[in-house]
């Protein structure tokens, strides 16, 4: 029996700052625990909630061989991993990472381990061991069916497919970075939001308002050819963050608001002024860019305090920045929409199983 690694089998150590049961097994994949050696007590500690939990698991994937032929480029399958990761991240709410390679065509790696030295902020919903309170995934890994449509190839939906990982890939991001620079964390959320927006709602000329409508009508009228024209000037003046805010109050339900874990009513997010606060959330990122005025301060986690939304009036000198983020959501609020818009998308384009469809396929 030959004790050299498979040429076909590819082995990644990725963690999280939550904790999860079982494995999932399929056709071509598997994901189950790495556990801590016995000698130090220090991985047993990190398996517990608390500031520096994290729990270790393998990624083992097939992929095809490739012939060992001079001048060939073997393929890097980091990437591969990394999307994973973004997918678990989405699915259950939580912080994974990807450590590195540990078997790869036939060769054993060496991981990438700083990250276990780390600390984090388990009052965050990302890095605590309970479920979602909204979209609630219980923390087994067998929940990893849902998301197999997104890890099969195929071409149907590829679109679709192809935005919900870049989608997913910033929310990930966000997850990631959020607690060392909540500016970077906020404005991948948002970003997440846009692309799923430009898949959500085709662009038509619905999502301008009604004075450019008119100002629309009025070429059409006037001027030779205006339909042309009228055509050529909506593709120009359509509103990105319209369709930014339409796309969120579409996915947003009922269930969003009251599966809130904030408290009181005063610091959550409502029906009535969701629309506007989104929006005000695009405004910063906007303004960010032309102005590059910091605000990550005001948007980051505080303590303990799921804060959805900001209490009283920031103190920022540039009076339009310190309005927005009045109105904006927090980190905290901004993730849960996201991450509920997201989830929704998948669920109605069958890109995520619901559970019961996950559970009658048997996986």
């Amino acid at each position: 029996m030959g004790l050299k690694p498979s040429e076909t089998v590819q082995r990644f150590l990725i963690s999280s700052t939550s904790h999860f049961v079982a494995e999932y097994e399929a056709e071509g994949i598997l994901i189950t625990h790495a556990f801590p050696g016995s000698r130090s007590n220090a991985g047993f500690l990190r398996l517990r909630e608390g500031p520096l939990s994290r729990s270790a698991y393998m990624l083992n994937f097939v992929v095809p061989e490739v012939p060992r032929i001079a001048g060939t480029v073997l393929p890097d399958y980091e990437g591969t991993a990394e999307r994973i990761c973004s997918l678990l991240s989405l699915l259950y709410g939580k912080r994974f990472d990807s450590h590195g390679c540990v078997q790869a065509h036939g060769n054993f790696w060496l991981p990438q381990l700083e990250q276990f030295g780390s600390v984090c902020n388990p009052a965050l919903p990302q890095n605590d061991h309970q479920p979602r309170s909204d979209i609630a995934v219980p923390l087994d890994f067998r929940h990893v069916a849902r998301i197999a449509p997104m890890l099969m190839d195929g071409a149907e939906n590829e679109n679709l497919r192809t935005a919900l990982g870049a989608a997913a890939k910033f929310y990930h991001q966000a997850l990631q970075n959020v607690e060392q620079d909540p500016e970077v964390g906020y404005l991948h959320l948002i970003t997440a939001g846009e692309i799923l927006a430009n898949v959500h709602h085709p662009q038509s000329e619905d999502l301008l308002d009604d004075h450019i409508r008119a100002i629309l009508d009025q070429v059409r009228e006037v001027i030779p050819e205006g339909e042309r024209a009228a055509r050529t000037l909506a593709s120009q003046l359509r509103q990105i963050k319209r369709r930014f805010r339409s796309t969120i109050e579409d996915l947003i339900d009922d269930q969003f608001f009251w599966a809130s874990r904030s408290a009181p009513q005063a610091r959550r997010l409502n029906p009535e002024s969701l629309p506007a606060r989104v929006s005000a959330a695009y405004d910063i990122r906007s303004r960010y860019v032309h102005t590059g005025l910091s605000f990550g301060h005001w948007v980051a986690p505080r303590g303990d305090r799921p804060d959805e939304v900001q209490l009283g009036q920031p103190s920022v000198k540039d009076r339009e920045l310190s309005k927005l983020l009045a109105a904006a959501p927090t980190y905290i609020g901004l993730e849960r929409v996201i991450r509920y818009c997201l989830v929704r998308f998948a669920e109605l384009h069958e890109l995520f199983l619901r559970e019961q469809d996950a559970e009658a396929t048997g996986e």
